[in-house]
């Protein structure tokens, strides 16, 4: 498998997944779940496209949920991984926007038009939520809340920062509810 190529898709899946930035995937990879039925069966079935979107509900879930799993049954190896944690802040990247938590606030910073203005920029700030509406369309629902007093966005060449203050200081795993 080492002279396959990485499977960039599946080891940015796995991350989201809890994975760690080391786990590289490679090669061609199925992505499919399991389903019990009510006589006990298994079956098989498909993921579509928008349930690997990063919004989907088990995706959000999938990180905590493994970290359950390995704790019930790999104890010891749980542990290990545990003490090996890397305590930097989480970051992250979505489709056109890269995001890192910096303690006391998030930043989000999203790539837009070498030479868009500040009249050009439509941003909405939310409890838990935020919107651009001009010079791209994105809205985000935010894994905790923020404090909308303390939201702020800057401009610079091809880039427009977004500066949200955490409602609390606690480090957040994931930038998506």
């Amino acid at each position: 498998m080492k002279g396959l190529p990485k499977n960039e898709r599946a080891s940015a899946l796995a991350l989201q997944c809890g994975f760690p930035g080391t786990c590289e995937l490679r090669g061609d990879i199925f992505v499919g779940r399991q389903t019990y039925d009510e006589g006990g069966m298994v079956q098989n079935i498909d993921f579509s496209i928008g349930e690997l979107e990063p919004s989907s509900l088990w995706l959000r879930r999938a990180p905590k949920e493994n970290l359950e799993f390995q704790k019930e049954t790999q104890a010891e190896n749980h542990a290990k991984a545990q003490e090996s944690a890397s305590s930097a802040p989480a970051s992250g990247a979505g489709e056109g926007y890269t995001w890192r938590d910096e303690e006391e606030e998030l930043e989000i910073v999203v790539e837009v038009e070498k030479g868009t203005t500040k009249k050009d920029v439509k941003v909405d700030f939310r409890k838990q939520e935020v919107r651009m509406t001009k010079p791209v369309s994105l809205s985000l629902k935010l894994f905790e809340p923020v404090d909308v007093d303390g939201c702020n966005w800057t401009m610079g060449d091809g880039k427009i920062i977004l500066t949200m203050e955490k409602a609390t200081k606690e480090p957040w795993p994931q930038l998506l509810a």
